[in-house]
């Protein structure tokens, strides 16, 4: 996702860059770390897509015996709901953190199945994004957020041009999904390239840039 969404014009995009070396270091670190029976591996994750990703894929490289996990969403911490670990405060955290329960051998082999199905599915052109839905990690295309992103677009300006980044906001908002707004970003640069979003402004100015969807 990251390498789709990478747009040179961005101040940022050398910070994403960095991000993607690092994510592909740290995983690559986790699936060759030789663990011992001295290891006690806690799984830190909430109801959604890339944390439940990464308990399959502990599940599947990790010895059963050694996984623990703590879920978020096990606990009434907050009056909304937390997408993500990310969204947890400290003093959240500082109640979860012994917390944590033994993966059930049955579910750890569950989730080791269900992380060998996303990888034969990501082969598939029409599979590269993951939701969290019905209770488990779905593929689905690059295009599921586009029909939400259009019908907000139409809904926030009444015909009229809207603020991208605000578009990109009201998306994140609504969404039950944890996705970021680099990726949304990179949505709406697609529907303006495809024209079923026209654009006013500099394409080079993200922050400025103002769309509206083409009659």
């Amino acid at each position: 996702m990251l390498q789709i969404a990478h747009l040179e014009e961005f101040a940022d995009a050398t910070i994403e860059d960095q991000w993607l070396i690092d994510i592909t270091k740290d995983i690559s670190k986790l699936c060759h770390f030789n663990f011992t029976h001295y290891h006690k591996v806690v799984i830190w994750h909430g109801d959604n897509s890339p944390e439940r990703s990464l308990l399959y894929l502990c599940c599947h490289i990790i010895d059963e015996h050694k996984l623990y996990h703590i879920s978020i969403n096990d606990y009434n911490l907050s009056t909304h709901m937390l997408r993500g670990v990310g969204a947890c405060s400290l003093e959240m955290l500082d109640f979860l953190h012994n917390q944590e329960k033994k993966i059930n051998p049955v579910d750890c082999v569950q989730y080791a199945q269900l992380w060998q199905t996303l990888v034969k599915s990501s082969k598939r052109p029409d599979s590269l994004l993951r939701i969290f839905e019905s209770n488990e990690v779905k593929s689905v295309g690059e295009d599921y957020f586009d029909k939400q992103i259009l019908t907000q677009c139409q809904e926030q300006g009444q015909g009229n041009f809207v603020l991208m980044m605000a578009l990109v906001g009201r998306v994140l908002g609504l969404s039950e999904q944890l996705i970021t707004d680099t990726f949304i970003i990179a949505r709406v640069y697609y529907l303006i390239q495809n024209t079923s979003l026209e654009y006013q402004g500099d394409l080079d100015q993200p922050r400025q840039l103002q769309v509206r969807v083409r009659d």
